[in-house]
Formats: structure tokens, sequence, C-alpha cells
């Protein structure tokens, strides 16, 4: 069967449609010191939502920043003859608290996190109210990426110290990290209220935001971080970032451009750019800032994709085919990785092979909406147009535009 007359209309309105999900596993290339991309635990998609082919970046690439230890205290008097409320330790006892508050401190700063936890719990032993002590127990579990006892260990600090800023923030981030982000914006909206010229719960609720499609407050929340730290790329990456889940490429382009200035070593500007390069139609720009992303960081997934993503707006079937193809070797679950790869397959007329990538991209995620599209399409070019309808039927409950777009090929 001939490629349908209208595909390029449709690639077209793929590029420009796009609605931006977080999807993946996080993982931690980066701890940024004096404190989210694209990754993090998945976050299905409403019904809905559009996606394009090429999706968000990882949030490997997001802020991970190392918290701060419990910071010192002024050690007690000495013992006065008066008694001590119950609820209370005594002088003596609370020195000992705070020299297992500062062991576990000088622990975790080693590294050596069994010893740490074992210091935090002596403290927690002599006093079981010690916000500080249940904080430095979070920070341990932070440091291994052990977020959800992470979030039991804030939550217990922040109940008991409720004016914990610092201990608020890491609640945030640690909540996107389980995929709960309804909880994180609660956290980092609670942090910034505490201390409002605070910089990173900014950037956590951006990022939330961003996963809950509430955009327009993500790009308020970036340009408040920029406004605490003008000269901090990662304010500008969240812009950047928020901007294209809005579809505003020419906005994102200078957002991100402004991120690479701050920080030319890094690669999640690049791929950022890459991103809103393609979300505006500039295929080479686009595949030369992926390219330059891999470079900084060749096992960056999303730079494949966008790489992918440009190739197939360019027409250039075979190199996008192995860019996705590499973007899925490194992230395997990734819907638009395999969406890329349909789209290439059958431009490259290979439909059976366009119809497998599609179902791969199926089973990654059931609920997006441009696998089913590409599946649809493959089945029709096959002769199946059972199939196709198939397809239809089922992007009627996911999204209705893209649906439309399946229906014109049928019905052609």
């Amino acid at each position: 069967m001939k490629i349908n007359p209208l595909l390029n209309f449709h690639l077209a309105l793929i590029a420009a449609a796009t609605v931006f999900l977080c999807a993946g596993t996080a993982s931690h290339g980066q701890d940024l010191t004096g404190g989210a991309g694209q990754g993090t635990p998945k976050a299905g998609p409403p019904a809905n939502r559009a996606s394009a082919p090429g999706n968000m970046v990882s949030s490997a690439s997001a802020p991970r920043r190392r918290p701060a230890n419990p910071a010192p205290r002024r050690r007690s008097r000495p013992a006065q003859p008066t008694a001590q409320p119950k609820s209370q330790p005594t002088p003596d006892a609370s020195d000992k608290v705070e020299d297992a508050i500062e062991q576990g401190n000088a622990h975790r700063d080693a590294k050596r996190y069994t010893e740490a936890e074992r210091a935090y719990h002596q403290a927690l032993s002599l006093d079981p109210k010690s916000a500080r002590a249940y904080a430095g127990s979070g920070n341990i579990h932070f440091d291994q990426q052990r977020y959800g006892e992470a979030v039991e260990a804030y939550k217990q600090a922040v109940s008991l110290d409720p004016n914990d800023a610092q201990t608020y923030a890491q609640l945030g981030y640690s909540y996107t990290q389980l995929n709960r982000w309804d909880e994180s914006i609660k956290a980092s909206q609670q942090a910034v209220r505490l201390k409002p010229d605070e910089f990173w719960p900014y950037l956590y609720l951006s990022w939330a935001y961003i996963v809950l499609g509430r955009s327009v407050e993500a790009v308020e929340a970036s340009q408040k971080a920029i406004l605490l730290k003008p000269d901090e790329y990662l304010g500008y990456a969240f812009l950047s970032w928020a901007y294209s889940s809005l579809n505003k490429p020419a906005e994102a382009v200078e957002a991100a451009k402004q991120a690479n200035r701050l920080k030319p070593e890094d690669f999640w500007p690049y791929t950022l750019l890459s991103l809103a390069y393609n979300l505006g139609g500039r295929a080479t720009d686009a595949a030369e800032a992926a390219q330059q992303a891999i470079r900084l960081k060749p096992d960056d997934p999303w730079a494949y994709n966008y790489l992918s993503w440009a190739y197939n707006l360019q027409n250039k079937s075979g190199e996008a085919a192995e860019a996705a193809k590499q973007a899925i070797r490194l992230k395997a679950d990734e819907p638009s990785a395999y969406t890329n790869l349909s789209w290439a397959h059958y431009m490259l007329k290979q439909y059976a092979e366009a119809a497998g990538a599609a179902k791969q991209g199926i089973r990654a995620n059931p609920n997006f909406s441009w696998a089913h599209y590409w599946l649809g399409l493959s089945d029709l070019a096959l002769g199946d147009r059972a199939g196709a309808t198939e397809q239809y039927k089922i992007l009627q409950t996911l999204d209705l535009n893209v649906a439309n777009l399946l229906s014109q090929a049928i019905n052609k």
C-alpha cells in the first residue's frame, strides 16, 4: 500500500500538538550542591492529554541537591536542681542527644551510612521527639535514594518541627521520586511559605506542576526561582521545560539558550533545546542540539529520542530508526521512543516493523495515544482496516484530536 498522502499533514500536527508528560524511572547522575527534567517514576497520562513522539527529559537531569545536616544546637547549661518535665530530656541527656546527632552527621559526611543511621537512632532513643534526629535519618535515606523511608522520616521531623523549611523542601523532592506529585506540591508550597526566598522548592513545584499538566503554574514557579538565583542555570532549564509543555517553542528555546549560556558544559540545556526546536519545526537545529547533548552525556536516552524525532521530521528515516533504537537501549520503558521508531519504519515502508514498534509502545504505556495512532496507520498499510478501526475506537477514549487524524487516514 502506498504511503497515505495525508501523512505529512499528520506529521506536522504531531510536531505542533504536544503536551508533555513525565515518564521513566529516576537515576541521579547529578548531585547538585547548594540546593528534576524527565524520568521520575511514571505519571500516567490523563485520558484527554496528547503527547508527541518526543516526550520529556529524564529526571536524572532534575535537581537533586544533598540536604544539609541538622545544624548543631547550643549545649545545655549545667543541670539545675529543679525537676525536668517528664516529656523533655534532662540537660545531660540533651547533650547526649546532640552528641549522637553530631556523630550521625559526621558519619553521613563520610558516607558511613550504617553508622550514621545507628547514631541517629541512638539520638531518638534518648529523645523520641527530636525532629533533627528524624531529619538526619531522612537525609541518609535520601542519600541512598531510599525515598520511601526518607519520606517517613521527614514526615516525622516536620510533625515535630512544623517550621523546618529545609525538611519540607526535601520532603517535596522525595515525593517526586515516588510519583506522589500532589503531595510534593503541598510539601514544597509549605517550604515556600516558611522560607519564600529559598530557590529549590520553586523548582520542585515547577517539576510537579509540569507532570500534572499545570504548566502555567510551572512557568510562574520557574520565574520565581530565577528571580532568587538569576545566575543558576536550572531555573532557566525548568522554565524552558515548562514553556515546551505549553507548546511555546520560541520561549522554550530562549530559556534553554540562557541555561546553556550559564552552564555550557551541562547536557540538559542542549536536550531541552532539542525538544524546543522540534516543537517549533526546526529539525536541523534540534538534531544539532541533541548531538551536542549526546557528546556531553552519551547515555542520555532523551537526546537520542529527540534526535530520532528531528530525523523523522527531516524524512531521514534510517537515521531516525537508529537513534530511536539507541534511545530504547538506554530506556526500554519509554513509549515515545517506540513511537519514533514506528514512525521511521512506516516511512521506510516497513509496515510490519512499524506495527511491532507501536505495539511495544502500547505495552510500555497503554494510554500513549501516538502509539495507537501509528499502530492504526501501520495496520491500514498492511491492509488490516479492522485493526486500524480498533485503534481509532481506542483513541476516541484517549485523545479525540489524534483519533480524528487516524479517522482521516482510514476514510481517505
